[in-house]
């Protein structure tokens, strides 16, 4: 009998470690599979990473080709194409294109670096499809020497990010690339990310929009209103893209000279009609555009990247 209890048991035995290897094994693909696993010699110290980053060099659009696509990337590996959703239009035919010849394309200050910013949301792991689409890594952001931001003489590096709908991988992207130095806000008076996925995320939630004027009982702030609010005197990043009211977001920030606390402004312009009304308001308040492009997901938008000049 005993005989047949410790077989029975080295059996068993057997039979979980051979289930345990190939639940491993079966692990190891699907991580491998959605790039969460990476082998240690893969792996470079962010140091690296940054060192990697090279200065972009941009042309003004009137001397670009009439097919441009948007400023290249810094890392040297990226075409120009690689994170656009084109439809079949023909090269130069496109509106938005014509609008930004109008416009100089600069480098990036101080011979600075450029990159894509985005991460991925881990709720796209805890949720099985196709209920996780909603958190699928999407839409990144080009800034300049993100990886410097936390070194910078306005301390402590401060981002806010208006217009989340819940979406987070604007911010994940900001924490991995600054080591999670940066303090991050992000606003939306509709659909907003709970406090335990914020927190967990290392970033702030605040059910509020930004706009030209404080409602008296509503969630739309002026920006110098929210600022003072949260104790901020300076804003490293500021990315808005409010489906289609930067009309109302941008004047404000120009009569009250708070653009003079922002050293780079993320926008997505929903139409041709908002980004020339709102690229030339920019332009007059001392900033320029380092990075554009076409962002056809949502109709005829386009995102821009402006730094002080």
């Amino acid at each position: 009998m005993s005989v047949l209890i410790v077989g029975g048991c080295l059996a068993l035995l057997w039979t979980e470690r051979k289930d345990s290897k190939r639940a491993s094994a079966s692990t190891q693909m699907w991580h491998e599979t959605h790039g969460m696993l990476k082998r240690p010699e893969s792996r470079k110290p962010r140091s690296s990473r940054a060192a990697e980053l090279v200065a972009t060099t941009r042309l003004p659009l009137s001397a670009q080709s009439e097919n441009w696509r948007g400023a290249p990337l810094g890392d040297g590996e990226d075409t120009p194409d690689s994170y656009h959703s084109f439809d079949h239009r023909p090269p130069g035919t496109d509106p938005r294109d014509e609008l930004l010849k109008q416009y100089t394309i600069h480098n990036c200050p101080n011979n600075g670096s450029g990159t894509m910013v985005s991460g991925q949301d881990p709720r796209y792991f805890e949720i099985d499809p196709p209920d996780n689409k909603d958190y699928k890594e999407r839409n990144p952001k080009f800034l300049c020497d993100v990886f410097k931001l936390p070194e910078s003489p306005h301390s402590p590096c401060v981002v806010y990010s208006f217009g989340s709908w819940d979406e987070i991988s604007f911010e994940v992207g900001m924490n991995e690339a600054t080591d999670k130095r940066c303090h991050i806000h992000t606003f939306d008076p509709v659909k907003l990310p709970s406090a335990e996925t914020a927190g967990r995320n290392h970033f702030m939630a605040h059910a509020l929009g930004i706009g030209n004027a404080d409602e008296k009982q509503g969630k739309i702030k002026k920006l110098s209103t929210i600022m003072t609010q949260l104790g901020h005197t300076h804003i490293h990043v500021l990315k808005i893209d409010v489906e289609g009211h930067e009309k109302e977001s941008l004047p404000n920030l120009v009569e009250e000279g708070i653009l003079e606390h922002v050293e780079q402004l993320s926008i997505e312009f929903h139409s041709n009609d908002l980004m020339k009304e709102g690229l030339d308001l920019l332009v007059s308040a001392g900033f320029g555009i380092v990075y554009a492009r076409r962002e056809d997901r949502c109709g005829w938008c386009t995102e821009v990247t402006m730094v002080k000049i």
